[in-house]
């Protein structure tokens, strides 16, 4: 058997979860992340080491030194940073260490969807001005192949939109009642 592969899996920015019970399953499998670019995911295999995932959206690119006391605490906390995409932190622990959570509590996780929301809302807005700017050429030129990709594109953006929003109106509903 291999001890190496290389996977191709799409996953859109609203599902994180999703993409970190993939990796859980993954490891499972024996099946440890060693690298990703968001669409294609490096694995080593090994029986011996075993892994939680977990996925978190950062402010700041993880390269900002900004987030290097946090980075260190992670470390210590027995937590590796496998890789990073984006803003996105690839982590893991290994299991025998006992659970890993990173949004223990609703205030936490409300948080971590706010920033992912706020990330998205720059894509949906850059986006957006590309849309104007070729619907407006569109006035003057009368051709539209590319409008017509970017309308469906923010179809598919707005309906991620969509389930951020729902997930963190749902969020915000539970900790309400449980105040």
């Amino acid at each position: 058997m291999s001890t190496k592969k290389n996977v191709f899996q799409f996953f859109a920015l609203w599902q994180h979860e999703k993409e970190e019970t993939w990796l859980n399953q993954m490891a499972a499998e024996g099946w440890n992340l060693v690298s990703t670019t968001g669409l294609t995911y490096q694995f080593e295999h090994s029986d011996t080491e075993a892994f939680t995932y977990r996925l978190e959206y950062l402010k700041e690119s993880p390269r900002n030194m900004v987030n290097k006391p946090y980075f260190e605490f992670l470390a210590e906390s027995g937590i590796e940073v496998v890789d990073s995409f984006r803003n996105w932190d690839y982590l893991r622990k290994p299991a025998e260490l006992g659970p890993f959570d990173l949004y223990s509590d609703l205030d936490s996780r409300i948080e971590h969807y706010e920033r992912i929301k706020k990330g998205y809302m720059s894509i949906l807005g850059i986006v957006g001005v590309v849309l104007a700017i070729n619907l407006w050429d569109y006035l003057i030129t009368g051709e539209l192949p590319v409008s017509a990709f970017l309308i469906v594109l923010i179809g598919v953006l707005g309906w991620g939109y969509r389930s951020l929003s729902t997930t963190l109106a749902n969020l915000r509903k539970k900790r309400q009642l449980s105040e």
